[in-house]
């Protein structure tokens, strides 16, 4: 590994405070650790017969899927509230109750027993989850090729929490996919609803600080010229304890420098952040420019220059910033030469899957409304260049649930990605929307019966006999609101 984790050292804090770091896995990393888990339960499928799970009652089953389809049409339904707070939190919930769906993708874990609850393999403190429904506008946009059917996050099954639990509620919410897992707690406790990658703003504050100090003439105290100190250690030499290269495992030549300095650069920001594949060089962030109360006032402010900031989420997600003058100034040279596609930059990508991190704090749930109508601007509009019928952006929402909803009484539906394995199916759909079917990988053997077996027996065991329903992922069946039923068929 390169510098996969780039803060002050463990035990280090020019503040003298807890370093409070948490490692986990990135979004796209996520993605495949669900995959190789799935291989793995998919192999242990082979060796071992499968015991038949009940199937659940039909008329239960039908009931389930006619409700949850009837809340998935929201139509012209829009959620408008002046309160704030609690408030705003029972509004809404009040609101969900009959206008659209709160879910969460998941990979069912372990066989023949499959344990719960089904979450996140990496243990975050919060319930990482979706709002889907489809409103005049998305119908619109699904028509039109434009939106997925079905806006979610990747994940073989998906929980559908019962808003009537009182731990089921919405803490704050993102247009996008929000990197809640390298979130802090917001002033209020709330989980994930903080400010972004803490350790490596801290990082940053403290080179700020020591250059500061420098400037003004004033000796920085022995602490901070220490965590400085230690800080450019890590950055040069590494930590071979933890296999982590430093940049002076690189060529020493000046690679920051050139006439194809992006091509030929030895310490690409690429190669300084390995744990990102290659698909992390169009891998978006944005960054409102403006107060957050005229950010919200018109939604279309996701694509004005002069209001929201573009760049690579790699970079800024290991160096705390997009302007690198103080590193620059400490090192006297780039941290790293930034070789993400140019797209990244304005959104125009036309290649692979752009995906956009929101990088300013998650809204609170009286702006609920606002940020749906943003997620549908960033996401609904045709980049030119793009193929017919190809959708460059991933589209979810990100919303912070506490953990506390996941679990019996807390989910009341799991469904089943129906034609996610098959022909005809979703993963053609992402083919063609993506253009490329790498992204998806091959599918392991058995992978579909796995996925079905897992989601029954967390319904019937974990989440104490709930219906278990197919989801389409169809045009035809998500603009006819037959999205959710109760054949496995395609």
């Amino acid at each position: 590994d390169s510098l996969s984790h780039f803060f002050i050292p463990e035990g280090r804090s020019w503040r003298r405070e807890p370093p409070n770091v948490t490692r986990r896995a990135s979004p796209k990393m996520r993605k495949t650790m669900k995959k190789t888990t799935m291989m793995k339960a998919a192999a242990c499928l082979a060796c071992v017969a499968v015991a038949a799970a009940a199937p659940n009652d039909a008329a239960t089953c039908e009931a389930m899927a006619e409700k949850l389809n009837q809340r998935f049409i929201v139509g012209s339904n829009r959620f408008n509230t002046t309160s704030t707070g609690q408030e705003a939190r029972d509004e809404l919930r009040e609101w969900m109750a009959s206008n659209g769906l709160l879910v969460s993708m998941c990979n069912p874990q372990g066989y023949p027993d499959v344990y719960g609850p089904c979450a996140d393999e990496v243990g975050m403190d919060h319930i990482s989850a979706s709002w889907i429904g489809q409103t005049d506008r998305t119908k619109e946009l699904v028509e039109a090729d434009i939106f997925s059917p079905l806006q979610l996050y990747p994940g073989t099954i998906g929980l559908v929490f019962n808003i009537s639990n009182p731990d089921t509620e919405v803490l704050c919410v993102s247009p996008s996919d929000s990197s809640s897992d390298n979130r802090q707690p917001d002033a209020k406790g709330n989980p994930a609803c903080g400010s972004f990658n803490k350790p490596v703003t801290e990082s940053l504050r403290m080179i700020e600080e020591y250059l500061r100090s420098v400037k003004e003439g004033d000796k920085p105290n022995a602490t901070l010229e220490l965590a400085v100190s230690e800080w450019e250690k890590y950055y040069y030499l590494g930590d071979p304890s933890k296999n982590v290269t430093g940049v002076s495992g690189w060529d020493q030549m000046k690679w920051w420098e050139g006439d194809n300095v992006t091509l030929d650069a030895n310490v690409t920001c690429t190669d300084l952040y390995s744990n990102f594949d290659d698909g992390g060089r169009q891998w978006a962030a944005i960054k409102p420019l403006v107060p957050m109360e005229e950010y919200l006032a018109d939604p279309k402010n996701v694509w004005d220059p002069t209001k929201t900031q573009w760049g690579s989420f790699p970079v800024y997600n290991k160096a705390g910033t997009w302007n690198m003058t103080s590193y620059e100034e400490l090192l006297g040279h780039p941290l790293c030469v930034d070789d993400s596609d140019p797209c990244v930059m304005d959104g125009t990508c036309t290649e692979g899957e752009l995906t956009v991190e929101w990088l300013a704090d998650p809204l609170e749930p009286q702006h609920f409304q606002q940020v749906m109508d943003m997620q549908v601007e960033l996401y609904g509009k045709r980049i030119p260049g793009l193929p017919e019928g190809k959708a460059s952006l991933a589209q979810w929402n990100e919303i912070s649930v506490s953990k506390n909803a996941n679990v019996k009484g807390g989910v009341e539906a799991i469904f089943v990605r129906k034609d996610f394995f098959g022909p005809g199916g979703t993963l053609e759909l992402l083919e063609k929307q993506r253009g490329s079917g790498a992204s998806t990988g091959p599918v392991p053997p058995r992978a579909k019966e796995f996925t079905e077996y897992g989601a029954r027996q967390l319904a019937e065991g974990y989440y104490g006999g709930i219906p278990v329903v197919y989801a389409s992922m169809k045009k035809e069946d998500a603009l006819a609101g037959k999205v959710f039923g109760c054949s496995p068929d395609p």
